[in-house]
């Protein structure tokens, strides 16, 4: 689920609103897991970001059978989205087990010293692992919304 940010923007825009097809392609090309998913929910700088782009996003969460959700995000309010979506989340005992993974990047996804690639790399051979909860992945760091 693409939410914007520096993870789906490039240099080129200066940050605005990249073409949605950037992970997907990139992901398509490079990833052998089956049944990848996308879904554009908001491609806007974290810090535009309103409740209701994260109600939009907590419907789209809800409303997915996966079990194993990467949502990309921008990093300055990520920790604030994941939050929200825990407490509104987690009061429906059908998602309890769902375990979803925010993840951004400090630098454009086309800038030469982009974290973008590794941490997208990084969080589709993590999601699958890790225990039903609610986690952020930034700078090589994992940790889990309580």
């Amino acid at each position: 689920m693409i939410m914007g940010g520096n993870i789906s923007s490039t240099m080129k825009n200066e940050g605005k609103e990249s073409g949605f097809e950037d992970i997907p392609n990139y992901l398509e090309k490079t990833s052998k897991k089956p049944g990848l998913v996308f879904s554009k929910i908001s491609m806007k700088d974290s810090r535009e970001l309103k409740d209701d782009e994260r109600k939009l996003l907590l419907q789209e969460i809800k409303g997915s059978g996966a079990e194993h959700i990467v949502v990309t995000h921008g990093t300055i309010t990520m920790r604030e989205t994941a939050e929200f979506i825990k407490k509104k989340l987690l009061r429906d005992s059908r998602n309890k087990s769902k375990v979803i993974y925010f993840v951004g990047s400090e630098y454009y996804m086309d800038d030469n010293m982009t974290d973008a690639l590794f941490n997208l790399g990084f969080i589709l051979g993590k999601v699958e692992s890790m225990e039903s909860g609610i986690y952020l992945y930034l700078n090589g760091a994992t940790s889990c919304i309580q």
